[in-house]
């Protein structure tokens, strides 16, 4: 029984069938504290036994017990349907009191044998249901009620009947809905049929259930019902020291059982995981907690703790002999602390029982932090180590992230909606510690990027605005410079300018990534940003080749390859390393051609030309590729121009014996030769090399 049935009911109403088959015998033993002598008389009180209608009565009683100890708040109505509904008692509180339900009982009697062997059940549903409903009605206020009808059925028809009868009072006496009403049919049975309905909804404002119990065990099950509809949970106190009476000077430990609030224990989930089960005994059985008796000491400041949690208890046993002398000795005013039971290691004390105003109570202690204390630093991670949360980011993001009424609702989206969309966007890549993040370490260098990427609209000067901070950071990194990071954020792997930089690359792709779904405009700073780590896109497959020269004879000094140009041949897959490397030879043949005027290139080289004398990139770099050195205030044409000026200097002067050369070949130090028409050039070559050969 999952839903209705498990919700706290203010007002309950129970209804019992006043019908003669509950004269039979339930097989329950009557219970006699007696030590006859007599072997005869011993053997006659053995077999005498209950009979169901008095099983039913001890189970009611005792479940109304069980809610007046607890709470005064809530109320139970006891019905008795015979020819007419009689009431027990009544909803007032001078009748809220197990004293009236016991006299309202006994004045009531047992069934007569001589009326109808089965009145009808429906007279005192049909008063149940119009007494809740106009208690409903007069606080107009929207509530669910409890019914629980005690019969005995003879199918699901009789079950499905009772609920019909309620559900069309429903409709007559209460149209405004006030009243929701959760019904539970209990089947007593000796050798019938077990029904078991499952909680169903027969209309929106009626639930309905069954249950089966035998008639001997139902004086014990019908109280249990109390564990599931009053969220309560049972605590057994185990090694409770008790003298003995029959041997003086000695001592034995009992146990007690006592009932609660669920509350006074800090389990989250332990209401849904007993209460699927038809069996209701399991379900008790598995709701229990155990706890030992602790004798405190008698000048500990070690004992007391801070209460968190009161909540008043009631035996479950209240005629038993050791229920009887824990309870006067707590009305004495005595404590008792109860501890968790552990094998080894300290003790830790968990609760205390105390009374009130002649009623006991169960204190919960706080076994950790005191509530009272002052609250913890949010940086006091466990073991009281300190962690680097971003307290302060945090402390902003709640000022821009406040939630505020809103009055009128406009077509379209819904305000909650607009707050969820923009507090996921705020959130989509936000690192609680520092060390976790560079990028929001270094806010002075990437705004506005960052702040503008958060607007849920850009314009096209904001989207040229985080352009600029892209590009900034890419001349940051072809200059070499360090990142202005704290030292916090500096230990570890990331210590290497290539590892942060790298790390920031990664972690700004994905903030902008995450922020590019917003609109349009978003989507273009994405594509600004990868567009900067692209390789040059290859050339179109309708280019023809150029044409091959005649193959010149290889030598060593041929086929030996510059270290530039095997460089230039291991470019890395990754794309950002691919930038980089690009950036730094760059930066390197920059420094090496200074001194050098720099000339336009041919438009198309040819391929059998040394590498070392083609251009560096092996394709005329694009805008993309180009790391252009951003001032605050720098123009479109300024930035353009840059590109040009860059891009020239990329190329190499071509050496004057390449272009006066025709067969490839030119003879150095032709002024010092000799009339015979040597030189002595050969000295200069190395392993036998023709003179001058390329």
């Amino acid at each position: 029984m999952v839903g209705k049935q498990n919700e706290i009911c203010t007002e309950t109403c129970i209804i019992v069938d006043h019908a003669a088959v509950f004269l039979e015998e339930s097989g329950a033993k009557l219970e006699l504290d007696t030590n006859p002598k007599n072997k005869n008389l011993l053997s006659f009180l053995s077999n005498i036994s209950k009979s169901t209608w008095t099983c039913i009565v001890e189970g009611v009683i005792e479940y109304c017990r069980i809610i007046y100890d607890i709470s005064t708040n809530y109320k139970v109505l006891v019905l008795c349907s015979n020819e007419n509904s009689i009431n027990i008692n009544d909803f007032e509180d001078q009748y809220q009191n197990i004293q009236q339900v016991l006299k309202g009982f006994g004045d009531l009697g047992p069934p007569n044998k001589e009326t109808e062997a089965n009145p009808s059940i429906y007279n005192g549903v049909d008063h149940a249901a119009k007494e809740l409903i106009k208690i409903s009605s007069e606080s107009s206020i929207r509530s669910t009620k409890r019914i629980i009808v005690i019969t005995s059925l003879e199918d699901e028809s009789d079950a499905r009947s009772i609920s019909n009868v309620i559900w069309e009072i429903q409709n007559e006496h209460d149209k405004k809905g006030f009243c929701d009403i959760d019904l539970l049919v209990v089947n007593i049975t000796l050798k019938g049929p077990e029904i078991i309905i499952p909680l169903k909804e027969v209309s929106p404002h009626l639930h309905m259930a069954a249950i089966t119990m035998e008639a001997e065990h139902c004086s014990k099950l019908i109280p249990l019902l109390t564990r599931k509809h009053y969220c309560l949970r049972s605590t057994i106190i185990t090694g409770i020291p008790m003298k003995e009476e029959q041997h003086a000077g000695t001592s034995a430990n009992y146990d007690v059982e006592i009932i609660h609030s669920a509350a006074a224990h800090h389990e989250g989930d332990w209401l849904y995981t007993y209460q699927n089960s038809p069996n209701i005994l399991e379900d008790a059985n598995k709701s229990i907690v155990t706890l030992k008796w602790c004798t405190p000491k008698a000048n500990s400041l070690q004992d007391i703790q801070p209460c968190v949690g009161v909540y008043k208890i009631t035996p479950s046993e209240v005629n038993s002999r050791p229920a009887a002398c824990l309870t006067m000795f707590l009305l004495q005013g005595r404590t008792v602390m109860l501890e968790q039971p552990r094998k080894s290691g300290a003790k830790i004390l968990t609760h205390m029982l105390n009374s009130h105003g002649g009623d006991i109570y169960i204190h919960v202690l706080a076994a950790g932090r005191s509530s009272l204390e002052d609250p913890p630093s949010i940086t006091e991670g466990v073991g009281g180590r300190v962690t680097d949360y971003r307290v302060n980011d945090f402390g902003r993001l709640m000022k821009e992230n406040r939630l505020a009424p809103f009055t009128d609702i406009p077509d379209g989206q819904t305000p909650n909606k607009t707050a969820s969309s923009r507090l996921e966007r705020y959130t989509k890549h936000w690192p609680m510690v520092i060390c976790d993040t560079l990028i929001f370490n270094m806010q002075q260098n990437l705004e506005p990027l960052l702040s503008l990427l958060m607007k849920p609209s850009l314009s096209e000067e904001d989207v040229q605005e985080c352009k600029k901070v892209v590009y900034k950071l890419q001349a940051m990194e072809a200059r070499n410079d360090s990142l202005p990071l704290p030292v916090v954020t500096l230990k570890g792997k990331n210590s290497k300018k290539e590892d942060q930089y790298k790390h920031v690359w990664t972690e700004l792709d994905v903030y902008v990534e995450g922020a590019s779904k917003t609109s349009p405009m978003h989507k273009k700073v994405l594509d600004c940003l990868r567009g900067t780590q692209d390789p040059p896109l290859p050339p179109p497959p309708d280019m023809k080749p150029p044409e091959e020269p005649k193959a010149v004879p290889s030598t060593d000094k041929n086929r030996a390859e510059a270290p530039s140009e095997r460089k230039a041949k291991e470019v890395p897959s990754d794309p950002r390393r691919r930038r980089r490397t690009s950036e730094s030879s760059l930066t390197t043949n920059q420094k090496d051609s200074s001194q050098a005027a720099p000339i336009t290139p041919k438009k198309s080289p040819r391929h059998d030309e040394p590498t070392s004398k083609l251009r560096k990139t092996g394709s005329r770099p694009a805008l993309n590729t180009i790391t252009p050195v951003v001032k605050a205030k720098s123009s479109l044409l300024s930035i353009w121009t840059n590109h040009l000026n860059l891009t020239a200097s990329r190329y190499h002067e071509e050496f004057f014996g390449r272009k006066v050369s025709g067969n490839r070949k030119f003879d150095l130090y032709a002024a010092d030769a000799d009339p015979t028409g040597h030189n002595d050039s050969k000295s200069y070559g190395s392993k036998g090399s023709s003179k001058g050969e390329w």
